[in-house]
């Protein structure tokens, strides 16, 4: 979880509203003053009965435990372990919300969860590619609406990769109904993380992908597809494949969503008009020169 330095009371907010019932643990990752003793873990404490402890090298993450990054400091994560590093970079080249989420992604791939609050600038919104990129979710804080609060969560929400906009007492239940569901559909899915029962119905989700969006992924990997399904289907909360069918029918704007869904981060190479111009303009006139 992001914020910046005013973020406290979004801190103490969601934790006030989150069950300790669940199997979650918890980073808060907020832009800290390098030269002052941070009192985060107190004060974030006081509203949650779940432990708050400042991240030290090499803390392993346990479940309904709450870390918080300590001050002038990189924070990442790698096989489940803290790794803390000192001193931070200088202010102009420090961006700690972006390095740990990349790294949650790297590490817990379709696991992570990224949340975005309070904030002044763009930190997270790069992260939270990573993150989207490996099958994670994405929340961010909504004002009182639906709309983005101004500042790190608007620009995270203009990278068009959010799952959610919500006011911050309405995510803990998102997040805990998120994982349930994870974990009843991981019993459905084969050794290949795929659920069985997806092929009977990709045909039907791409045939509707193609009339409204106007791209054909019909002879895409299979697989690939039916990962990136499943987890629009769990963002959604649609819990079997006619229900997600039903609901593309129902929301005209989830056919660009799960369109943008399908153009996961590995093929981006091949949608960069700028690298097939270089190779058009540079690379291949230099090989075939000679020739």
């Amino acid at each position: 979880i992001g914020a910046s330095a005013g973020g406290l009371e979004a801190f103490k907010t969601f934790f006030k509203h989150m069950s300790t019932d669940g199997e979650l643990a918890f980073v808060l990752v907020q832009h800290l003053a390098p030269d002052h003793t941070s009192l985060l873990a107190e004060l974030v404490g006081r509203s949650t009965s779940m432990p708050v402890i400042e991240a030290a090298q090499g803390m392993r993450v346990e479940p309904r435990h709450v870390y918080v990054i300590p001050p002038n400091a990189t924070l990442t994560i790698a096989d489940s372990v803290l790794q803390v590093s000192k001193p931070a970079p200088p202010r102009g080249h420090r961006w700690p919300i972006n390095t740990f989420f990349t790294s949650l992604a790297e590490d817990q791939g379709d696991c992570a969860v990224c949340v975005v609050l309070a904030g002044t600038g763009s930190d997270g919104a790069q992260g939270l590619s990573a993150v989207k990129d490996h099958g994670g979710l994405v929340l961010a804080q909504s004002g009182f609406d639906q709309e983005a609060m101004t500042g790190m969560p608007a620009n995270a929400v203009a990278t068009g990769l959010v799952d959610a906009v919500l006011p911050v007492p309405d995510m803990p239940a998102r997040l805990l109904a998120y994982q349930n569901q994870m974990h009843a559909a991981r019993g459905k899915h084969g050794s290949d993380g795929v659920r069985g029962d997806l092929a009977a119905h990709l045909k039907t989700i791409c045939r509707l992908l193609h009339v409204e969006v106007g791209h054909d992924f019909s002879q895409y990997k299979e697989k690939t597809l039916m990962r990136r399904i499943q987890r629009r289907m769990l963002v959604v909360q649609a819990e079997t494949f006619t229900d997600y069918i039903e609901y593309l029918n129902q929301h005209p704007n989830e056919h660009e969503l799960q369109f943008r869904e399908f153009l996961i981060g590995v093929t981006e190479f091949f949608r960069d008009p700028a690298t097939f111009e270089a190779l058009r303009t540079i690379a291949v006139p230099k090989l075939l020169a000679d020739r």
